[in-house]
């Protein structure tokens, strides 16, 4: 079964960024792949074709984080601003302090293991 939801279905304002996107005219099912297993790969070439050099990218990837916000990752779908609901998970992970990497937290200091009760 086909997605019924288009980029122009959310908003047809003028000025909406959406209406400047390089996939506005895009079939929505590239966009939602199958679910895990599937080679994504040949998938992810054919939207990163459109998505790299689109003009409203960063908008689009803002957008998606801002819906998404702290939602776990098995609760985002679909390919975004060229990424994959594992990749905006990792960075939601990494704008919020709670990664593992200390150049993305807040204090500068890994993530402390749980303490372990005796």
């Amino acid at each position: 079964m086909g997605h019924q939801y288009t980029l122009t279905a959310v908003s047809t304002h003028a000025t909406d960024w959406r209406q400047h996107a390089a996939c506005r005219d895009a079939d929505p099912e590239l966009f939602f792949p199958p679910p895990l297993g599937a080679n994504l790969a040949p998938r992810m070439r054919q939207v990163r074709e459109l998505c790299d050099p689109c003009p409203v990218r960063e908008q689009c990837l803002r957008f998606v984080l801002d819906f998404e916000g702290d939602a776990r990752r098995e609760d985002r779908h679909g390919i975004f601003a060229g990424t994959t609901p594992r990749q905006r998970w990792a960075m939601w992970r990494c704008n919020t302090g709670r990664c593992q990497h200390p150049q993305h937290r807040r204090d500068g200091q890994p993530t402390p293991e749980p303490e372990v009760e005796s």
